[in-house]
């Protein structure tokens, strides 16, 4: 069943401005991504899409195979977007000089800066993956896992050198991840981040997570 808003739509028989095909195709990703993020893949309808995006159907499957494949096309689109290339390459400039700090902060910060700039894919991605859909794997092979790969790389890298405690490296950068995915959860979904306080929280969530990566002094002169 359409929303009131779609039947609005679809009754004035709307006649879309005229777009190129590359600016129609983005319109529409856009268009989806919204609907999407508040009802989830398998409640919202092409129909719906369509009629928010003042146009028919059809022209939907002039761009797109079917809803799979525009979903699809959010996924690759906001992947894209987020580009964890430049993550990494941040990250790893400070890892070459053994700035600690610096890859932690560049983690946090970039966490901080898209739950903020993008609430919407984030609603998206719970959606995705609270519904099992498996594009939520094609996001994570694309964004996330170069991402965790690196910082195990470079955690396992530091224990060696007797930077960082011992432990398994692939759970210390799930514990890493997780305080700064965590707090922009609350932020954006519980409303309970204290916003008065933002700019100081990337810095204290950084100082936070290295206390627990860190060996402490009485440990490292018993080693």
């Amino acid at each position: 069943m359409l929303t009131r808003d779609a039947q609005r739509h679809t009754a004035r028989a709307v006649r879309a401005p005229r777009m190129s095909a590359p600016a129609r195709r983005r319109q529409l990703i856009r268009t989806a991504m919204r609907l999407f993020s508040r009802r989830g893949f398998a409640g919202t309808t092409t129909r719906e899409i369509a009629a928010n995006a003042g146009v028919t159907e059809a022209v939907i499957f002039q761009h797109f195979a079917s809803k799979e494949e525009l979903y699809a096309a959010i996924i690759d689109f906001k992947a894209d977007e987020s580009r964890a290339d430049v993550w990494i390459e941040e990250m790893r400039a400070c890892g070459a000089r053994n700035d600690d700090a610096g890859v932690v902060r560049t983690l946090v910060q970039r966490f901080l800066d898209q739950g903020s700039s993008d609430p919407q894919f984030l609603r998206l991605m719970l959606h995705s993956a609270l519904e099992g859909h498996g594009l939520f794997r094609h996001v994570r092979v694309k964004q996330i896992e170069p991402v965790f790969a690196f910082l195990v790389a470079y955690v396992g890298r530091r224990q060696r050198e007797g930077e960082f405690r011992s432990g398994d490296p692939r759970t210390m950068v799930h514990a890493l991840v997780a305080v700064p995915n965590h707090y922009v959860l609350q932020e954006q979904l519980f409303q309970i981040a204290d916003r008065e306080r933002t700019a100081d929280v990337a810095e204290e969530l950084t100082h936070f997570v290295l206390a627990g990566l860190r060996r402490r002094a009485s440990s490292a002169k018993r080693a």
